[in-house]
């Protein structure tokens, strides 16, 4: 798996993903973000390879070898410095209970809406 070794995948660190959804990308040039916006994924490390990725209606595990590392995306690995493995935890399973949680509707519409009228 290029730049990302599983050995050193810690439970609690935060993953970003630079993906290749021409609706996403855009978006984010529509809201003038443009090349600034390069992350258009987060998920949470499991540890080794497994993360934890928010979708509708739930939450979902994938393999970030599977799923991204092996198709070219580009990723980047969040980690605290001096963070212990307890806080890690405590990072791992606020992101599950939160990725389990339902969807807030008027959330997606918000930023369509935004566009219209604040501009």
């Amino acid at each position: 798996m290029p730049g990302i070794d599983p050995e050193k995948m810690k439970i609690g660190y935060v993953v970003l993903v630079a993906g290749r959804k021409p609706a996403i990308e855009a978006v984010q040039r529509t809201a003038g973000y443009a090349e600034r916006a390069r992350w258009t994924h987060v998920a949470g490390s499991l540890g080794g390879c497994t993360l934890i990725e928010a979708c509708v209606p739930r939450s979902r595990l994938s393999d970030i070898r599977r799923k991204y590392a092996d198709k070219g995306f580009v990723i980047k690995v969040l980690k605290r410095r001096s963070q212990d493995a307890h806080a890690r935890y405590k990072v791992a399973l606020w992101w599950a209970t939160m990725n389990n949680l339902p969807y807030d509707t008027l959330q997606f519409l918000w930023f369509p809406l935004s566009l219209l009228f604040c501009s």
